[in-house]
């Protein structure tokens, strides 16, 4: 049988061999470049003759860039060109095309490569990485390209996305400024806590998380070792607790340390990985801290029983440390493997040897949790020709175990095995070996370079010798020559940096077969180099064969842009100047962060450098096992050798062209990430036969990954007595601008807290990137003290303050804290000065029993100073006159008084024109109110609208925890902002405070969207969504885009919902629960509710499918003539203007035309003779007056009526009784005074009563919006106010005072008791509430009630019982503040409802009054019920 042998392997100059007369050269290109980049390609000719004529060019199709074009003469040439790489859109295969001629070479070749668009890397940095809500997220964006230099580009969009991936906030369009895009975003008061997500779409993802923290005044460490043996006896545990600004925590540590198993096979099916026997848990309780605030225990290893089991065990250690002085709690975990298996790995080896050259390698042993493991005996077997031969290691202090083997014998293939043990017997199956292959570097002379490994880090602007060993058949060089030259490339990022020579003198080698030796080549590196850079090393022999090697080296973070932060003292007191130096590249933009140690200890920053360098490194030379992409690889001719054992060849005969895996220098030019042209012999030839695959095995079970890095000033004597009182979370978040010398100085205040400031920095310069981080700053006073006082306390009552002495220093000091006097307490104490003697690192407490007098803010002030004692302390030296140490604190208490609170509110407006108006005011109290609550004041305005935009985002005095209540606090900032806009009075203070509440409000109805894109009052609470709900936020969010970002979705969302529930008819099914009653029966038909959905479709533009609001108005229409209701009418009228049905809407006024309420000038609608509903109505009406097109001046004068009414029943706050009075009221006004806007004029108006108060103010065009505010003296009294000169003024009387509660069974029975009911040894400082309430009114059921149970002073709710309140089906939310717990019941009928939650007592107070529990309709808050509770242990003894 005849075989045809196929081979296409060739060398590019043909089949003729290479003659040592022919020349040789190696050309070098990356095989991935970046557009726009500048790289280089550089070329080697060697033995030329003659010149020589070279051209290189990148093509592409009829596309050609030239990289080069020279003449060459000389024997030798050795040269780089750089060029610039074409600009493409996007990855692109390219070819480079070699063109040489002259005397005896010619070159025609063509290499594919790849062009990718320039890579960036975009990173997000955030001023701290964890927020409260209601505070500000701050947030810099800045992308880098792979020099670390910024780029200009704009941002298309930046979003804010919050844990159910709502878009909350959008940016769109942004263009950094100096590289950098600065951003902010105010987050609700209340919002979903949890992971939140700044995402730049294809850019980057950056999360931040929201919760609810107390910042950490401690932290808690646990020394241990990293693992123990099964037969360790025990091990000694160390805690300790360390303040914030570095001193010892002196407390009780409570420890337990338990045994934990983790299965070591993934069970997909398990539930739980661990399984915990609580059995075999160790508990040490109530261990005291030394001096040093550390405990140390020996922990008994016998009591765990352990073994060799089936699945991993580790110790699990919990300690938690109860300061002494605060009992303030902090913890710390700590896990500690129990060493049943350990992992033996080879770190960092080559896969080839380079026979003759010593082969240095390294094993590391580590146990699961990847800690390494020193002092451990290790066996290194080589086999070599099925022979094995042993090595005995020990690891040293970092757990690596290093090793030299002589390669002179070594042939073909050898394995390496790092064992624990050399018995084959000894059950080791808690242990694995290493193991791995060695192949033979391919030389055909055996002639071999090695360059050295580097086990630290090469250091930015230095020059790195790095040793290059060589062993090489002397055959191969020129017996004429007196050098032999070695050629090396430098690489990093994927391009080429330079390519030197260095030349060895051979003369002076020993005259053997084998020339052997080494020499150095100076590296420089630079910052442009980081992270790493490749060394690749050749030298061609006369015949064309090539020894080489190549190595990689980490590189430190360096930049060119060097960035430096430096305070002017490291540790300081809070409050006093300190200066920041900032030092970096002149012209550089900076960003300063500074945050509070206690902060990160919750959560720490996410390094900005690490995630960069992670990116950035991985652009480089993305690479196949062959070294380049494989779209980019060349198919070549490749020379091969044909067998001399023909049998062979059945059925595995060659077929294509294929690349063997062995290591030759071909592949490490491929590895290196190049493009080489070359005649040289630098691939290992191969048998023309593919051979048959046979797999490699491996002893190691579980693959590891690869290591790859070894690696008191003084304060002064003086201390101000200034009152601290500024704790932030982030002091500096700062842009600062270098100046022309390299730096810039920040003139700084410290705040006020105790502890360490966290300070980083990056800046942004010619030179590209730099950074620096952990820099601290400790602000701390050697002796300080802290007060600890109730919320609040009720007038009358007595209650215990504590100030708390910190002292740090070295010697004994005799302390005095003084509790200063004022008019709104007093004291029991006859000595508000006291005194003690602490020594240093001591502690000491201070009381005083306090007895609040004065209703009101009460601010309390003590201070302190410690005198130094040579000896004793005695009371004598409190008279001594130095203080060289002291502080001074201030705190607040709210004092309330006893009893419920009463609000009223008078509103009238004063027109004057040139003359006089004046309108007296009477100003009653009822009998029995308790004294000294009462207050009053009189507010004057010069806008209609003055009242609601004073108290923007606050018009509602009711709770606002639902999603309707948040739409009345939200919707009135869009009539606010509309009405500012379009008179030109909206100013940037006032911009900002709406368009944060419409931004934090949109955060929070988002809360209580259903996943259908309907809104209910609860959210996924409610069962379903509500119709009437989902309608007002359609509405309010179609007008809110003017002004904030809303995503389209919800939008469309709630529109595709509400469309899903239009019937044949055109009118709307209702769903969801209507929470106001009053107006059930007004609006329990269809075409109520479809005229109110109408409305929301109308005033939201084009959110809406035309067809939809079409049959709507049909459904409308078709009902009109047989609706009699008030309410409707209203709501139809409104509904007629926005749709221009004039015929309609004229039918309508003209019907409730008859309906009116008219009385003193003034004109309003209502449901029955107490008014209800009027508000509503009355601005339904106001609307259908002044949205027609066609208002004329008698509809505008008409509607001057209805205002006249409705603003006199407006709040203190600019609101009404209602959401949604609130919400149509603020619409309906802020169109009235569009309407009717004209520049103020100017007026006066004068206050007056007797005997001789009297009061003056103007109000003109720069004070329309001022509220003007007089406090009136007497109460009860009788107030004349007079306005004078042009234009209307806004007066508003506002009356408050308590009244004792007053047991009323008319809309609510409500009953209060406590549990136990009477003090007993037993009830301590905690008891249970227990409420118990109905409905008593007239209808089957109330409206949505609130209960709001106020809290004892001293006492606060504890609110894992508040919060299971919520599984009553009944209890739809609840809300804890300090002073109060609010509990929001869908409805009450008839029979009684009963819950109860628990209290504590964190202040001690005396005299305790009683605690007010009121219950409510929510729609009319007039429908209510009091009720009081107190302590069972009321008297105050301290039990």
């Amino acid at each position: 049988m005849n075989f045809i042998l196929l081979s296409f392997c060739v060398s590019v100059l043909g089949l003729r061999s290479v003659t040592t007369s022919e020349p040789h050269y190696v050309i070098t290109v990356p095989a991935q470049m970046l557009h726009s980049s500048i790289e280089r390609a550089c070329v080697i000719f060697l033995s030329l003759r003659g010149a020589l004529n070279i051209q290189m060019e990148i093509q592409r199709g009829d596309q050609v860039h030239l990289v080069a074009k020279d003449k060459i003469r000389g024997p030798n040439y050795s040269q780089c060109y750089e060029f610039q790489v074409p600009v493409v859109e996007e990855k692109q295969v390219w070819f480079f095309h070699l063109l040489a001629q002259g005397e005896d070479i010619n070159i025609n070749q063509t290499k594919k490569i790849l062009i990718s668009k320039t890579n960036h890397v975009t990173f997000v940095q955030t001023d701290k990485p964890l927020y409260k809500p209601g505070q500000t997220v701050n947030f810099r964006v800045v992308t880098l390209d792979k020099n670390f230099s910024a780029s200009e580009e704009k941002y298309p969009l930046v979003e804010l996305l919050d844990p159910n991936r709502n878009r909350i906030g959008q940016w769109l369009n942004i263009s950094p400024v100096d590289g950098i895009a600065d951003f902010t975003f105010p987050l609700a008061e209340e919002l979903p806590l949890g992971q939140y997500k700044i995402s730049i779409p294809t850019l980057s993802v950056k999360s931040f998380s929201v919760s609810e923290y107390v910042l950490k005044r401690f932290e808690v460490n646990i020394n241990l070792p990293s693992t123990v043996a099964q037969t360790d006896k025990q091990f000694t545990l160390e805690a300790c607790g360390r303040y914030n600004y570095g001193k010892p925590v002196l407390g009780l540590f409570n420890i337990n340390v338990c045994l934990q198993t983790t299965n070591s096979w993934p069970d997909y099916f398990a539930e739980n990985e661990e399984e915990t026997d609580s059995e075999n848990c160790q508990a040490i309780l109530g261990e005291e801290t030394n001096s040093r605030g550390c405990i140390s225990k020996n922990i008994d290893l016998h009591f765990f029983n352990l073994s060799n089991p089936e699945f991993e065990q580790y110790l699990e250690i919990s300690c938690v440390l109860s300061e002494f002085i605060t009992g303030q709690e902090e913890k710390a975990t700590a896990k500690i493997s129990i060493a049943s298996q350990l992992v033996l790995e080879f770190v960092n080896i080559r896969r080839y040897y380079q026979k003759g050259l010593p082969f240095n390698g390294m094993m590391k042993v580590e146990d699961r949790n990847g800690e390494l493991k020193p002092n451990e005996t290790v066996f290194l077997v080589t086999n070599i020709n099925d022979v094995d031969y042993n090595l005995r290691l020990l690891t040293n202090e970092f757990g690596i175990a290093h090793f030299t083997l002589d390669t002179t014998e070594w042939e073909d293939m050898v394995t390496l095995q790092g064992k624990f043990s050399l018995d084959e017997s000894n059950e080791l199956g808690s242990k694995i070996d290493a193991f791995t292959w060695l192949d033979p570097f391919y030389s055909e002379s055996n002639s071999f370079l090695k360059i050295e490994a580097i086990a630290s880090k090469l250091e930015c602007g230095t020059k790195q010798l790095i040793q290059v060993n060589y062993a090489l058949n002397k055959m191969e060089l020129d017996p004429n020559t007196e050098h032999l030259s070695f050629f090396y490339l430098i690489l990093a990022k994927g391009r080429i940096y330079y390519q030197e020579e260095y030349k060895l003198n051979v003369l002076e080698q020993k005259n053997e077969p084998i020339l052997q030796g080494s020499f150095y080549l100076e590296i420089p590196v630079s910052d442009d180099m980081i992270p790493e850079i490749s060394l690749l090393v050749f030298t061609v022999f006369m015949d064309g064969e090539v020894a080489a090697d190549w190595a990689t080296y980490t590189i430190s973070t360096c930049f060119k842009n060097k960035v430096e932060l430096k305070f002017s003292e490291k540790k300081i007191r809070p409050g006093r100047k300190v200066n920041l130096e900032v030092k970096a590249e002149s012209g550089s933009m900076c960003s300063i962060r500074s945050v509070d140690k206690g902060l990160l200890l919750h959560q720490p920053h996410e390094r900005t450098l690490s995630s960069t360098l992670n990116e950035i490194t991985s652009w480089i030379a993305k690479v196949t096992n062959h070294g380049v992409p494989n779209i980019i690889e060349d198919i070549e001719e490749y020379y091969c050798i044909e067998s001399e054992d023909q049998s062979i060849l059945d059925k595995t005969q060659k077929k294509s062209v294929w690349y063997p895996s062995d290591p030759d220098v071909y592949s490490l030019f491929k590895i290196s990430a190049l493009k080489v042209f070359t005649n040289t012999k630098i691939r290992k030839p191969v048998s023309c036969v593919v051979p048959m695959f046979n797999p490699r095995s491996s002893f190691r079970t579980i693959a590891k990954s690869e290591v790859t890095d070894l690696s008191d000033p003084s304060l002064s004597e003086e201390d101000s007595e200034r009152q601290r009182i500024h704790f932030p979370d982030t002091w500096l978040y700062e842009l600062v601008s270098i100046g022309p010398k390299g730096h810039a100085l920040l003139n700084l205040t410290t705040p006020d807290s105790i502890t360490s400031w966290v300070t980083d920095a990056f800046c942004l310069g010619k030179s590209g990137f730099g950074e620096t981080h952990d820099v601290e700053l400790t602000t701390f006073k050697p002796y300080f003290i802290d007060l600890k006082l109730p919320y609040s306390v009720i007038q009358g009552e007595e209650f215990t303050l504590s100030a708390h002495v910190f002292s740090y220093l070295k010697y004994c000091s005799m302390v005095v804290v003084s509790l200063l006097d004022s008019p709104d307490f007093t004291s029991t104490q006859s000595m508000k000065k006291q005194f003690s003697c602490i020594c240093a690192d001591q502690t000491a407490s201070f009381t005083w029993n306090i007895t609040a007098t004065k209703i009101g803010t009460t601010k309390i002030q003590v201070r302190s100073y410690a005198t130094k004692q040579d000896g004793e302390c005695t009371q004598n030296d409190l008279d001594q006159k130095k203080r060289p140490r002291s502080d001074s604190l201030a705190k607040s208490i709210i004092v309330k008084p006893r009893g419920i609170l009463q609000e009223h509110t008078e509103t009238t407006l004063l027109c004057p024109s040139d003359t006089t108006v004046q309108e007296e005011l009477y100003v009653h109290i009822p009998t029995g109110w308790v004294q000294g609550s009462e207050y009053a004041h009189i507010t004057v305005l010069g806008d209609i609208m003055g009242n609601a935009i004073s108290n923007i985002g606050h018009s509602l005095r009711l709770p606002t925890g639902c999603g309707e209540q948040n739409m009345a606090l939200f919707a009135p900032n869009i009539y606010i902002m509309q009405y500012l806009q379009s008179t030109k009075q909206l100013t940037p203070e006032l911009s900002k405070q709406a368009l944060a509440h419409l931004t934090t409000g949109y955060q929070r109805q988002l809360m209580f969207k259903h996943d259908d894109g309907s809104y209910s009052a609860f959210g996924n609470k409610d069962m379903e969504g509500n119709t009437w709900l989902t309608a007002f936020v359609l509405r309010s969010f179609a007008q809110a885009r003017e002004f904030i970002y809303v995503e389209e979705k919800h939008i469309h969302d709630a529109v595709k919902w509400l469309s899903s529930l239009q019937m044949q008819s055109g009118c709307f099914q209702s769903v969801g629960y209507l929470f106001n009653n009053q107006l059930k029966s007004e609006v329990s038909d269809e075409v109520t509710f479809a005229a109110y959905i109408t409305i929301a479709l109308l005033e939201s533009g084009a959110a809406y499918n035309e067809s939809i609001v079409h049959d709507s108005l049909r459904c409308l229409k078709n009902q009109a003539h047989n609706v009699t209701s008030i309410y409707s009418q209203a709501l139809l009228a409104y509904a007629f203007t926005l749709s221009g049905d004039n015929d309609l809407r004229y039918r309508m006024l003209k019907g409730l035309e008859k309906k009116a309420i008219r009385k003193g000038g003034s004109m309003h609608w209502a449901l029955d003779s107490t008014d209800s509903g009027g508000v509503e109505i009355s601005s339904y009406l106001l609307l259908a007056f002044l949205s027609d097109k066609t208002a004329s001046i008698k509809d505008i004068a008409g509607a001057s009526h209805i205002v006249s009414w409705v603003i006199k029943q407006q709040n203190s706050r600019g609101g009404f009784s209602s959401t949604q009075d609130t919400v149509v009221a603020l619409q309906a006004l802020s169109k009235y005074a569009k309407a009717t806007f004209i520049e103020s004029g100017n007026a006066k108006i004068r206050i007056r009563s007797h005997p001789g108060f009297q009061k003056q103010l103007i109000v003109d065009k720069s004070k329309s919006l001022l509220m003007q505010k007089v406090v009136l003296p007497y109460i009860p009294g009788k107030y004349t106010v007079t306005a004078t000169g042009k234009g209307c003024v806004y007066v508003q009387t506002y009356l408050k005072y308590h009244i004792p509660p007053s047991k009323t069974d008319t809309h609510f029975i409500l009953s209060v008791n406590t549990q136990p009911t009477v003090c007993t040894s037993h009830v301590g400082r905690s008891f249970e509430i227990l409420v118990e309430v109905r409905y008593s009114g007239n209808r089957i059921s109330s409206n949505m009630v609130i209960v709001e149970v106020e809290m004892l002073s001293g006492f606060i709710s504890i609110e894992e019982s508040v919060k299971k309140l919520e599984k009553n089906p009944l209890i739809k939310r609840t809300e804890v503040t300090a002073e109060k717990v609010i509990i929001y019941l869908e409805e009450l009928k008839h029979q009684t409802e009963e819950f109860s939650f628990f209290v504590k007592q964190e202040t001690l107070v005396k005299n305790l009054q009683p605690a007010n529990v009121r219950v409510y309709d929510y729609y009319d808050p007039g429908d209510h019920s009091e009720a009081e509770y107190t302590a069972p242990c009321s008297s105050g003894s301290d039990k």
